[in-house]
């Protein structure tokens, strides 16, 4: 039995709601849904009885939760007390993005004296698995993008960096008059601007492209998506050369290049990639690890902060234009 989805019953007899618990428990709403239809097909009863949006659960249903319950505790027992046994001196680390690759080799070369005694193992991919390997005790930490600061019973959290979302497009499109160079102080648009204009995002159920879709429905009526891609660079030469408009988080000016050849402005409403520190609540943090994130917290204020938090007038390094004014200014 897969405990993973044992988990699953027990968020849904929690929201009694199939919506609320996908989203508690990272994954789609018509997985879970088939994973609930599957079982009680197994099971040959009904877990729970559906009325409208709402789920009830039913007496098979109780006792399964319970015993669901009870079997996730004794997992998590384990688990901590396994914990307590291992050698934190090797560190497992999950890195989301190309950025969060870049910052964490920056720090581990500027400093490899210092972290010398780490044995690190790192991984690159999505978020949802790395958050399922941090749940059960497979990677200590992870530095992931989430459209939240993500908020659960069995995680902790902590805000590295929220980062704007952008409309980024080649020079010579017709509302590149609304937008300026890469680099400079993204002008906010008017709702409606790039009505029934073609995109080119992320992939749908990741993390930037779950934003992307949401700037598209909130302030594109009539847009089309052209087509979605997982190369971040891949997207950025295909908006280069001349093939639709993307929407990304503007931190990719840091790690593409060639973004600094297109336009930008952002959304009539400011929408964030919130990029976090994540970990079990039951691994806690050595002074040496604390030290190691400490300074990967450093290294990316170096290159965001001055730009749009601390409203110092500085543009990023290398960009040229208008200065940067106040947070206030910004963040309005």
């Amino acid at each position: 039995m897969d405990l993973r989805q044992l988990e699953y019953i027990v968020k849904i007899a929690e929201f009694e709601n199939l919506t609320l618990a996908a989203n508690a428990l990272f994954v789609s709403q018509s997985t879970l849904s088939l994973y609930l239809s599957d079982l009680e097909k197994k099971l040959g009863v009904s877990l729970f009885t559906r009325e409208k949006k709402r789920l009830h659960i039913t007496p098979a249903g109780e006792l399964y939760a319970d015993t669901a319950r009870k079997m996730l505790g004794l997992k998590k027992e384990l688990y901590d007390q396994l914990n307590g046994y291992k050698k934190h001196d090797e560190l497992r680390v999950g890195l989301a993005s190309l950025y969060a690759f870049k910052v964490f080799s920056r720090v581990l070369l500027a400093h490899r004296e210092q972290f010398s005694q780490l044995s690190i193992s790192i991984t690159e991919g999505r978020a949802l698995p790395m958050l399922r390997q941090l749940e059960e005790n497979r990677m200590d930490f992870a530095i992931l993008g989430r459209s939240c600061l993500l908020q659960d019973s069995w995680l902790t959290s902590r805000l590295i960096r929220r980062e704007l979302i952008v409309f980024c497009m080649y020079k010579n499109h017709p509302l590149s008059r609304y937008a300026v160079p890469v680099g400079q102080l993204p002008p906010k648009t008017e709702a409606g601007l790039f009505q029934n204009e073609a995109f080119i995002i992320p992939p749908k159920e990741t993390c930037d492209g779950s934003l992307a879709l949401a700037v598209l429905k909130a302030f594109c009526p009539g847009y089309n998506i052209l087509c979605c891609l997982n190369d971040t660079a891949s997207i950025i030469d295909m908006a280069k050369n001349e093939f639709a408009i993307t929407v990304l988080p503007c931190s990719v000016y840091y790690s593409v290049e060639a973004l600094k050849e297109l336009y930008w402005c952002r959304p009539p409403e400011n929408l964030y990639r919130y990029i976090q520190l994540v970990s079990a609540k039951s691994r806690k943090m050595t002074p040496t690890e604390n030290e190691l994130f400490s300074k990967i917290q450093e290294s990316y204020d170096r290159e965001h902060l001055d730009w749009f938090d601390t409203g110092e007038g500085s543009s990023p390094a290398g960009a040229s234009g208008s200065t940067i004014p106040s947070e206030t200014d910004f963040f309005p």
